[in-house]
C-alpha cells in the first residue's frame, strides 16, 4: 500500500468548515470579518415601509414595491358594463379609465374604427410624460446625493469615491432640471 502525504496542511478555517459540513451547519461562518455592515431591518407579512424612495411591502412572503394603482379601491362591478372586476388588469384599467379592461378594449376598438385612436394614444402618452416630468423632480436631490456621495472602504482600508468624483452637485442638478423643463415644454406643445 502506498502512503500519500499532503502537499498542504489544512488550516483551522478549513477544518472548521469540514466540521460544519459534517454537522449539517452549512450556513455557519468559519471566520469573523471586521468591517461595515448595513443595519438590516426585518419585516414581516403585511409590513409597509419606505426605502430608497420606494414604498415596499411583503405579500405572500415576497418583497415587492407598491404601485400607486395598488391603493386604488375598485368597485366590485364595472360602472359601465356591470360585469365583475376581478382581475388585476381590471384594477389597472379602472385606475386610468374608470372602467374594466373589456370596456377599455371596446372603447379603443371603437376609436380605431372612427379614426380617432391616434389622437387618443398621443393624449395618453402626453399625460404619461407629464406625470413623469412632475414626479421626477422629487427624486433628483436623493439621486444626486447617492451619486456624488458614493464612497467605498476597500480591503486595505483606503476610501474610494467611485462615481461622483469631480462632480459639482449644483451644476448636475441645473442640467437635469433644464432637461426636465425642456421635456415639460415639449409636452405642452
Amino acid at each position: 500500500m502506498q502512503e500519500t502525504t499532503l502537499k498542504k496542511q489544512f488550516t483551522e478555517r478549513d477544518l472548521q468548515r469540514i466540521r460544519n459540513l459534517a454537522q449539517k451547519k452549512v450556513h455557519d461562518k468559519t471566520v469573523t470579518s471586521v468591517g461595515y455592515t448595513k443595519a438590516e431591518e426585518h419585516h414581516v407579512e403585511g409590513d409597509v415601509w419606505e426605502e430608497n424612495g420606494k414604498t415596499w411591502t411583503i405579500k405572500n412572503g415576497i418583497k415587492r414595491t407598491l404601485r400607486k394603482t395598488d391603493n386604488v379601491t375598485i368597485p366590485i362591478l364595472c360602472p359601465k358594463c356591470s360585469k365583475p372586476m376581478k382581475h388585476d388588469f381590471d384594477k389597472r384599467m379602472y385606475g386610468i379609465h374608470q372602467m374594466c379592461l373589456h370596456c377599455v378594449t371596446e372603447m379603443e376598438s371603437e376609436l380605431k374604427m372612427q379614426g380617432k385612436y391616434e389622437e387618443y394614444e398621443k393624449e395618453l402618452v402626453r399625460k404619461n410624460a407629464q406625470y413623469f416630468a412632475d414626479n421626477i423632480t422629487t427624486g433628483v436631490d436623493q439621486f444626486l446625493d447617492d451619486l456624488i456621495n458614493e464612497t467605498y472602504v476597500m480591503e486595505d482600508g483606503t476610501i474610494q469615491n467611485w462615481v461622483g468624483s469631480g462632480l459639482d452637485k449644483a451644476e448636475v442638478k441645473k442640467q437635469i432640471m433644464d432637461r426636465i423643463q425642456k421635456l415639460k415644454d415639449t409636452i405642452k406643445s
